[in-house]
């Protein structure tokens, strides 16, 4: 932190302010200085000398963009300061007195320190004063958990009274090895019925309903083992995959001898593992969306605008134009056997995912209702849209997945009911020689999953 006019190779000192007009005017790190010298070394070693007598102001953060903490805030909330605003330097100023800097170098210095029995480093070299810790106790671990905010919407085709489309949601936290709620799990699903069952007197909600149920009775059967777990290890062993879960509900399923077909989408979060796994067999669709991050730099201050874009989306499985893979179960004309393959598909054809996610992200998953009627460019200027209302209930800045969900549906039923364009289903079927003019009619199911982190959890014991 600086009162200084120019930088030197040890200090910095104030040279025409008097005392009483002494005065935070920003701070400077060792990593502008560095980032400054590398940049000017790169012209030359004059431009070097002549960085070295140039104001420090020209690489400091000024005072005004400055957040500090105070003297009795915990090393857990400079971190999160710290983290959130992606800086590495924090002062700490009590009563408009200037006391010293945090860093995460000198926080992981107090904490080494303390795990071996050391002077306490933080105080010595933090704050400008000396001393050392009668008791020292192992600190706080910081740890945050990323976990999702899930909202879903769902409505039928225009002409039916019960939707086709079938899903399953399923959020749980732990209490492993009696720290308090440190895992949690989140799993959902969506199936799309085979509408064309409906020719055959066969009800096509049927096996999408009862796969579905089956995957989430599964969840929560595995949940159930997890939360026995004394530990950590025991707790991952008791999870079951995207995968896993797919076969036990096509067995449950097939087993009930449940005629029809659908296809399929399972995508699962634990809270350690910043990946998203899932499993996918047909036509409904999986995307990711991350901020787009256009970054100023002012000192150890980074300035971000951010807008939503795409960064994953699935593969769908198509043997033709509107011929997806699905799951399914039929019995023989005289019923002494099973219909299966070629007719259907097994979970061992789906398509296996995972996918890295980080706070800030949006997870969409959605059966073709959606994303045959609604274009990319669209959907994006839909959540785009949606980041930027305000929840005035919570002062929040982001609006709930649950109303972005319905804002989804909504275009995808609005356009689909549209003759007059061409919806990406149009476009397709053009190119596959079928006319076809508008939008899609058909079931609409979104659930929207916000990638957050959780509050921060402590480990250590008093």
């Amino acid at each position: 932190t600086m009162t200084a006019d120019t930088m030197t190779a040890d200090t910095m000192t104030a040279d025409t302010m008097g005392a009483d007009n002494m005065s935070v005017l920003g701070c400077i790190s060792s990593t502008d200085v560095l980032a400054a010298l590398s940049q000017a070394h790169s012209s030359g070693h004059e431009a070097v000398l002549s960085l070295l007598e140039q104001p420090a102001s020209s690489v400091m953060t000024d005072a005004s963009n400055l957040v500090s903490v105070g003297p009795d805030d915990s090393l857990e909330e400079c971190s999160l300061v710290m983290s959130e605003m992606i800086i590495s330097a924090l002062p700490v100023i009590y009563k408009a007195e200037f006391l010293g800097v945090v860093t995460p170098e000198s926080i992981n210095r107090y904490i080494w320190a303390s795990l071996v029995g050391g002077k306490d480093t933080y105080v010595r070299h933090v704050l400008p004063r000396r001393g050392s810790v009668k008791e020292v106790r192992l600190p706080s671990n910081l740890w945050r958990h990323l976990i999702l905010d899930i909202g879903v919407h769902a409505i039928p085709h225009p002409r039916k009274t019960v939707s086709e489309d079938s899903y399953f949601i399923v959020s749980h936290a732990f209490d492993v090895g009696g720290f308090g709620p440190q895992e949690r799990v989140s799993c959902v699903g969506i199936a799309d019925g085979v509408g064309s069952w409906a020719e055959m007197g066969v009800d096509p909600s049927e096996f999408s309903t009862k796969l579905m149920g089956s995957a989430e009775k599964a969840v929560k059967k595995s949940v159930h083992q997890a939360s026995l777990s004394k530990g950590a290890t025991d707790y991952h062993r008791a999870m079951v995959s995207p995968l896993g879960l797919l076969k036990t509900a096509w067995k449950s399923v097939t087993s009930q001898k449940v005629t029809g077909s659908s296809t399929a989408l399972i995508a699962s979060l634990d809270s350690h593992s910043e990946v998203l796994e899932a499993v996918n067999i047909g036509d409904s669709g999986l995307y990711v969306l991350s901020p787009n991050q256009e970054k100023g730099m002012s000192g150890t201050m980074r300035i971000t605008k951010d807008e939503m874009h795409i960064v994953y989306r699935s593969r769908q499985q198509l043997h033709s134009f509107n011929r997806p893979y699905q799951l399914g179960y039929a019995a023989s004309a005289d019923s002494s056997t099973e219909i299966f393959a070629p007719y259907f598909e097994s979970p061992e054809d789906a398509t296996v995912m995972n996918i890295p996610v980080s706070a800030g992200d949006l997870v969409i998953l959605a059966t073709d209702g959606l994303f045959d009627n609604v274009e990319e460019e669209t959907m994006l200027q839909i959540v785009n849209d949606w980041r930027r209302q305000k929840d005035t209930r919570h002062g929040q800045l982001y609006a709930t997945s649950k109303s972005l969900a319905k804002q989804l549906v909504d275009k995808a039923h609005e356009l689909s009911l549209d003759k007059s364009i061409d919806s990406p289903f149009a476009t397709l079927a053009k190119e596959n020689d079928i006319l076809w003019s508008g939008g899609m009619p058909d079931d609409i199911t979104v659930i929207c999953m916000q990638v957050v982190q959780s509050a921060p959890t402590s480990l250590a014991t008093p």
